[in-house]
């Protein structure tokens, strides 16, 4: 396979989200090293901050009922663009042929 159809499906595994990251490891992980781990690295980045919001808004919702929530409003709104802004630069820095790595993500995708 050349490197130019790997780079374009380690592309599409950060673009996407939790569940085709899934796909494309269960497709591509016998194939390659390369893109299973992205695509593996993708999907848990993904599920931490679905985590990580979901928690977040559930405790700024049950803290507007004492109006403290609405300070957090604007915080968690700021909050829930950073994964997008973070998968568009993991999309540019493999799309541009470089080795990308979550901080705390690879080492757990590399431990598995």
């Amino acid at each position: 396979m050349s490197d130019e159809v790997i780079s374009i499906e380690e592309v599409i595994a950060y673009s996407l989200d939790t569940f085709p990251g899934l796909i494309i490891w269960f497709v591509y992980e016998d194939r390659s090293q390369k893109v299973p781990f992205h695509a593996l690295q993708s999907m848990w980045y993904q599920i931490g901050w679905l985590v990580i919001l979901a928690v977040g808004w559930t405790v700024t919702t049950l803290l507007l009922v004492v109006l403290v929530g609405f300070v957090l409003i604007p915080v968690m709104a700021i909050v829930s663009v950073v994964p997008f802004v973070r998968a568009g630069y993991a999309v540019y820095r493999v799309s541009q042929g470089e080795e990308y790595r979550n901080p705390f993500v690879a080492d757990l995708v590399e431990g598995r």
